[in-house]
């Protein structure tokens, strides 16, 4: 039987039924793992941005009528997908260094909450060694919350925003849900208590919407998007309709009718790489998921490489290894094996 939990003791808001909790803890090498782990309620990418070697750890509790997902990125990655049907998505860095990280081309840092315009996909950049947390809520148990706390301005028109910076009001919601991701991480007994469960679906939804000053005046609206981060996205866009082609540098800024030293600056001031290394990055991911599909009897791990534009099959292989913590071939043997 599911646990029950009544808001602020009002016999008129609606019971919410609370499902069994379920408990994930998973370190992905590759964006190809964590998009098929995100995806499960929803279209969901994962994208390498550099060259450096991919990891991701994720700890997730899923409560049903809400999920709470935390992220630990060792590498930059860009994220696009759906939202999941149903539910509201609030996104928070947890802790994140001094680079930006960006949102629909909007900084994204520690004092923003973001993501939770149901009607927008999701397009974001996030910067390595960042704690990520978000929640999804159910659509009925954040409507049941917001009118026990009397919150009507939390309405349709707010969640168009999808971005707004708290400076001031978010350190208690941020603290809170920096222990959660420790309980998850290291897992905790209290996880396994059903009372517990409630506790924190009485919690973490309050906590969120007492974060959110009920005056606009207390907080900051979406800044328009940043130039630099407009470029990038095009440029990114363009890439990837052109990944498997004869690409320059000079293809890339004649096309988007801007200087090579525009182009530079804002895909490192966005990303933190240059474009060519991002473009090398893309490629090596395109390799690497051909030969997890390929047939290995039929396909070489050379014509992989040539496939994606690298004609040097060992400096193919120390990039691969670099970025995946193994070799071509070794991917290509696990194939083999899971046949």
């Amino acid at each position: 039987m599911p646990s029950v939990l009544r808001f602020g003791g009002d016999s008129s808001i609606k019971t919410i039924q609370i499902s069994s909790m379920r408990l994930f803890r998973r370190q992905f090498s590759d964006g190809d793992e964590a998009s098929e782990f995100m995806s499960t309620h929803r279209d969901y990418h994962v994208r390498p941005l550099s060259l450096a070697l991919f990891q991701i750890n994720l700890y997730q509790i899923d409560l049903g009528a809400l999920v709470l997902t935390f992220a630990e990125l060792q590498t930059s990655i860009q994220m696009r997908g759906e939202r999941r049907p149903g539910f509201i998505s609030f996104s928070l860095p947890l802790v994140a260094d001094k680079r930006l990280s960006y949102v629909h081309q909007c900084p994204f840092d520690q004092n923003t909450l973001a993501g939770f315009d149901t009607t927008r996909s999701v397009d974001s950049f996030c910067q390595q060694n960042m704690q990520l947390g978000e929640i999804q809520v159910r659509q009925d148990l954040f409507d049941a919350t917001r009118a026990s706390m009397r919150r009507d301005d939390l309405d349709d028109h707010f969640l168009k925003q999808d971005l707004i910076h708290l400076p001031r009001t978010l350190s208690v919601y941020r603290s809170y849900m920096q222990d959660l991701m420790q309980l998850v991480k290291w897992r905790s007994p209290l996880l396994e208590r059903p009372d517990y469960h409630q506790m924190i679906i009485g919690d973490v939804v309050p906590l969120l919407v007492d974060a959110i000053p009920r005056r606009k005046t207390e907080f900051r609206l979406p800044p328009h998007p940043r130039r630099q981060a407009q470029l990038a996205n095009q440029a990114r866009d363009y890439i990837a309709a052109h990944l498997q082609e004869p690409l320059t540098l000079k293809d890339l800024y004649t096309t988007l009718g801007v200087s090579r030293r525009t182009l530079f600056y804002s895909f490192e001031s966005t990303f933190g790489v240059t474009p060519m290394e991002y473009i090398k990055a893309q490629r090596l991911h395109g390799a690497r998921q051909l030969l997890k599909q390929a047939d290995p009897n039929a396909t070489s791990v050379v014509a992989v490489a040539n496939q994606w534009g690298f004609w040097h099959s060992g400096q193919f292989a120390k990039a691969y290894q670099t970025m995946f913590g193994e070799l071509p071939s070794e991917t290509q043997k696990q194939r083999k094996e899971d046949r």
